[in-house]
């Protein structure tokens, strides 16, 4: 299964209009939906359970391994025979690596089938007609203060902010629906299907995503963006919207990002722009 997988995903690569198609806009929109009717309404993470499964389901194979196969001596006949012991002893680690070569194969099938295909479909600037080009070091420059501007009249929107530091009560209640909302309008406004609820959690320990120099992150097979407790208020809506671009199926980074960007842009709330 993962390596039938794999070949699906080299042979999309090929044809990113076909994985549009049948896939992004349709194969896995039906998978959106069924992943947040199941998940959606859980009171935490979904990554907890899939944690607890994959702890429990190592500490079995290893309990397998030890007592049912465990590590003999070579027998006699082995010792007369080197290289038939040899042969016999290969087999022996290959049975006892089989389960994790089994495990990859299908974390690979669910991978792609979940949502790794996304990384094959249409690039979001031909399906917009855009034309991105290089900036120089004026454009950027240009660029930095337009947004430098921008920045100072969206601070001084914000209610009663003068003369202390952005916090969480700048930010509305019910952020995460506030947020999506403002993504799905965006998307839809762009010609892009936007089913299912898709959820970004707050993961805890606090720090845990930030320790690897990640802020969020989004697991297919938990079908839930994530995002890191320790963070500050201000980083929240833009790393929210990031990850939930995630589950609506684009895997670039740089286009979650640009979705993020028009999406927080955009939101009616002064908070929200802000940030």
């Amino acid at each position: 299964m993962g390596a039938s997988s794999l070949g699906l995903a080299l042979l999309g690569s090929f044809h990113p209009r076909l994985v549009e198609v049948l896939y992004s806009r349709g194969l896995f929109m039906g998978l959106r939906r069924m992943a947040d009717a199941v998940l959606a309404f859980l009171p935490f993470p979904a990554c907890y359970i899939l944690l607890a499964v994959l702890v429990g389901w190592g500490m079995v194979r290893i309990r397998d391994f030890v007592v049912k196969r465990g590590i003999r001596p070579a027998t006699a006949e082995q010792q007369r025979a080197p290289l038939r012991g040899i042969v016999v002893g290969s087999r022996a680690v290959f049975r006892a690596f089989r389960p994790l070569l089994n495990g990859l194969g299908w974390l690979l099938f669910f991978f792609f089938w979940m949502w790794g295909f996304n990384y094959y479909r249409l690039p979001v600037e031909q399906q917009l007609g855009l034309a991105p080009v290089p900036l120089d070091g004026a454009a950027l420059k240009s660029a930095f203060e337009e947004e430098s501007r921008a920045l100072a009249e969206a601070r001084r929107q914000l209610p009663g902010s003068k003369g202390r530091a952005f916090a969480e009560s700048d930010l509305p209640s019910g952020l995460e629906d506030t947020v999506r909302d403002a993504l799905t309008s965006v998307l839809r406004r762009s010609g892009y299907p936007t089913a299912g609820k898709v959820r970004v959690r707050l993961l805890q320990p606090s720090g845990v995503l930030l320790r690897f120099s990640t802020a969020g992150v989004y697991l297919p097979f938990s079908a839930e963006g994530h995002v890191d407790k320790g963070l500050h208020p201000v980083q929240w809506p833009f790393t929210l919207a990031h990850e939930m671009a995630h589950g609506y199926g684009f895997g670039d980074e740089g286009v979650c990002n640009f979705w993020a960007a028009l999406a927080c842009l955009q939101s009616k709330d002064p908070g929200i722009r802000y940030a």
